[in-house]
């Protein structure tokens, strides 16, 4: 594959850090990456205090059920579990990434009136 990173100042295509590691780049690995990034905005967000904002913060646990990229993932992400059934790292992270969603209401720092 062409290696957009490769520099003329460098000695031209193939001798970059990155062109070394083309080989080892493929979908299932980056859907896998993201589906991590997708849980750790999660976990993250269980340790945050909530602050009282009018504004949508990212990272508050209160925002996660209602930011486009977890809604959206549940639209996507079975047709990739589908798709990329033999690979065990996608099967083990979705099945962190529900876990994590499923534990809503057990976030150390959950809204107050979901604790009562």
């Amino acid at each position: 594959p062409k290696d957009l990173f490769a520099s003329k100042l460098r000695g031209g295509p193939g001798e970059t850090g990155l062109s070394h590691h083309m080989e080892d780049f493929d979908l299932a690995l980056i859907f896998e990456h993201l589906i991590v990034c997708l849980r750790h905005t999660l976990v993250q967000a269980m340790y945050v205090t909530p602050e009282v904002s009018t504004k949508l913060l990212p990272w508050a646990w209160i925002s996660q059920e209602r930011l486009p990229m977890h809604v959206e993932a549940m639209s996507w992400l079975p047709q990739i579990v589908k798709r990329y059934k033999n690979t065990p790292a996608i099967r083990v992270e979705t099945l962190r990434y529900f876990t994590c969603a499923a534990s809503y209401e057990c976030a150390p720092k959950a809204r107050p009136q979901d604790s009562q």
